[in-house]
Formats: structure tokens, C-alpha cells, sequence
């Protein structure tokens, strides 16, 4: 499973639609802090694929989550995994972390996997809304800087990807989603995430 490029995937939100469970829209619950979008994370992943696919990997990352408790739900990256085949990814450019529950968890998987496989090409995939938290939680962790540092990580933003396009579907769904109430709301709580990261009352675990 050796390849030159490494899109790690971090997970989001996953809800269960008539018996299928799958990535959830702007448009729904997200999680327990609100909308996610992370359905543009699985469609940006297929399009980095699809423009180098012999040399990338996509490793989808996140266990249940926040539904350990639900007896039947899936973990969050083999719903990405799925939704990534659907798209037309093969499933041996696919490698899963089931284990890791958070960003900042998913965070540290990357760099054992890195580390273990001799990962070069990293690019890390997630929405825009989410990537300065993730960003600072890598800045304040020593051990994490200095592995993105190192092995010169880029975080990508989904959105990016998918607007790069020049779908008009895309522009109009993501202008209407950043436009949205709920939206604002979830960029107050990343907003205070970054506040609590730097203030030191943020608990990393």
C-alpha cells in the first residue's frame, strides 16, 4: 500500500438515513455542536484521488465518536470509506484509523501512521471552517508541530477542493452554508475552541 501522496481524511458526523448510515450536509445536525458539512470532506477526497490516482492513498480517520454508545452505528471512517468507493475509489487506495475518537486524537494517528508506513506527502483534509482549531491544537503540541514541520503537512480545506471544480452546485451550496445562521453559530464555537487552546483551558485527550 505504498504510495507517494497521503490524503488523511479527519472525521466528522455520521447519521443514519433509512437504515443507511452516511456523512451528514450543511443542512443537517452535524454533531452534538452543530452543522458539519463533512460530506464535502468525502467529495474532496475523490477528486485529490481521481487527479493522481496511482500514487494516492486516502486514509479516512474516526471511530464512533460521539455515538459509542448507539449498539449498531458504524465508525465514522469505514462510512467514509464506503462513501469514497461509491465515488469510484478503489479500496486498496484505502486505509482506515478506526481507533480515534477526536481531531486532536485523529492528530496523533497521523503521525504514528506516518511514521510507521514512511509517509513523505502528506496533505491533512477537512472542512474550512475547522482547519485554524486543528491548526492551533498542532501549534501549541510540540510533538505534533514538530512532525508537521518535519514532514511539511499542509492542512487542505474541502471546500477549496470542491470550489477548484468550477461546479456552480458547489459555489452556490457552500456561499449558502458559510451565509447560514447556524453556521455563524459554529464558527462562535471554533472560534472560543482557538481561545481555549491558546488560554491553555483546553483539554487535549
Amino acid at each position: 500500500m505504498k504510495r507517494e501522496q497521503v490524503v488523511f481524511i479527519l472525521g466528522g458526523g455520521i447519521l443514519e438515513d433509512d437504515g443507511v448510515w452516511r456523512t451528514t450536509n450543511f443542512t443537517e445536525a452535524g454533531d452534538a455542536f452543530g452543522a458539519l458539512g463533512d460530506r464535502l470532506r468525502v467529495e474532496a477526497a475523490a477528486i485529490l484521488y481521481k487527479a493522481n490516482p496511482g500514487n494516492t492513498l486516502l486514509v479516512p480517520s474516526g471511530s464512533k465518536g460521539q455515538l459509542k454508545d448507539h449498539p449498531t452505528a458504524p465508525t465514522v471512517a469505514t462510512v467514509i470509506a464506503g462513501e469514497l468507493q461509491e465515488l469510484g475509489v478503489p479500496i486498496e487506495a484505502i486505509l482506515l484509523d478506526e481507533a480515534s475518537s477526536n481531531s486532536y486524537q485523529q492528530l496523533c494517528t497521523l503521525k504514528q501512521m506516518a511514521v510507521a508506513n514512511n509517509w513523505q506527502d502528506i496533505r491533512v483534509l477537512t472542512n474550512q471552517w475547522h482547519i485554524m482549531r486543528v491548526d492551533t491544537m498542532v501549534g501549541i503540541t510540540d510533538f505534533l508541530k514538530s512532525f508537521f514541520e518535519e514532514k511539511s503537512v499542509t492542512f487542505i480545506a474541502a471546500e477549496a477542493v470542491l470550489l477548484e471544480v468550477g461546479n456552480t452546485k458547489w459555489k452556490k451550496l457552500i456561499d449558502d452554508a458559510y451565509a447560514s445562521d447556524g453556521m455563524r453559530k459554529r464558527e462562535e464555537k471554533e472560534a472560543q475552541g482557538i481561545y481555549d487552546l491558546l488560554a491553555g483551558t483546553y483539554i487535549l485527550q
